[in-house]
């Protein structure tokens, strides 16, 4: 019995529903099992067995699917219970690195081959091989029992829509491991943020005569502003803001250190150049490389005197603004 292909209408209709089908699937298993519901609409095929090579060292490979499995594997949460086997008819089709059609299976599988139990009883095979880095790392064979050909015609579109559809599954493999690793980012980002925000004054300080507000927001999870206030003596304090280069986990690390710096020796917080020497001196030193800076404001407030004492590293100037309702333009 010769296997033909269906009118081109009917493989039309099988694939647009199966392509429409496997657009809004994320898991690589499902997406496997759709696909080959697909192609056993077009091929009335229905054994089958799955070869990889991928992470396992020459010339060993895995059993991946079978259509003779008792128990259903999925290959990649589950692969270290597929069957592991080295040589056979099988082992050469797993490196072969070609598609491989074979007419003649009963004569070619030898009574001790490790691969027999899969490829016994069927009189032919067909090998497609989805190539990765231009290695067939994984194989699939469609067995045909006794009586029954297949158009060797079809098979390279086969070979092409094999293909396709093995880079497609990597693909989705790929990209739901780079969503799980940017997820994985995003919560130590969100950590680093926490870690951060908690370095800045828990509540503003009671200034005699003086309204004091803060307002604080990030670019991203995390960065490098940073804002303080110092009590000094006489009743003054100190008002220190700073601006770490670039953003995320790295300018926040650096946020970390220069609010160190500044709380480690308080007799540096004025005058306000004395504070921003020191913290100039001990980053130059250790931190500040290959082109990363901070940038620094801090003044001394007194608020007997109403006096604002600054000094600005590369910052920008305090905007004074007089009190009460500003006149409406005319």
């Amino acid at each position: 019995m010769l296997i033909r292909r269906r009118p081109w209408q009917e493989e039309l209709a099988i694939i647009d529903r199966t392509m429409k089908a496997i657009s809004g699937i994320s898991d690589p298993e499902e997406l496997v099992d759709v696909y080959w519901d697909g192609i056993g609409e077009l091929l009335p095929i229905g054994d089958y067995v799955a070869l990889s090579r991928r992470g396992v060292e020459p010339p060993a490979y895995l059993i991946t699917r079978s259509s003779r499995f008792t128990e259903h594997f999925n290959p990649w949460t589950q692969r270290d219970r597929l069957p592991r086997l080295t040589g056979g008819l099988l082992g050469e089709i797993a490196y072969a690195n070609a598609p491989v059609i074979i007419d003649d299976l009963p004569a070619r599988l030898k009574a001790d081959d490790p691969g027999r139990f899969y490829l016994d009883g069927f009189a032919s095979l067909i090998a497609l091989p989805q190539y990765d880095g231009g290695q067939g790392l994984n194989i699939t064979i469609m067995l045909l029992p006794p009586g029954a050909e297949l158009d060797h015609a079809a098979v390279p579109m086969l070979h092409w829509q094999a293909g396709l559809f093995g880079r497609g599954t990597q693909n989705l493999v790929l990209r739901n491991q780079l969503a799980s690793a940017l997820a994985t980012l995003d919560r130590e980002l969100q950590t680093v943020g926490e870690i951060q925000r908690s370095l800045l004054p828990a509540q503003l300080p009671d200034i005699p005569g003086v309204d004091v507000a803060a307002f604080y927001r990030t670019s991203a999870r995390a960065g490098g502003d940073y804002y303080d206030f110092f009590p000094l003596d006489g009743g003054r304090w100190g008002l220190f803001i700073a601006d770490v280069s670039g953003h995320g986990t790295p300018a926040a690390v650096l946020m970390a250190i220069t609010h160190a710096i500044a709380h480690s020796q308080p007799g540096t917080h004025t005058p306000p150049s004395a504070l921003l020497t020191y913290l100039n001196s001990q980053l130059a030193r250790s931190y500040t490389h290959h082109g990363t800076f901070v940038t620094a404001f801090y003044a001394v407030l007194d608020p007997r005197e109403r006096t604002l004492t600054y000094s600005s590293a590369g910052h920008n100037p305090p905007a004074p603004r007089p009190r009460g309702p500003r006149p409406l333009p005319r």
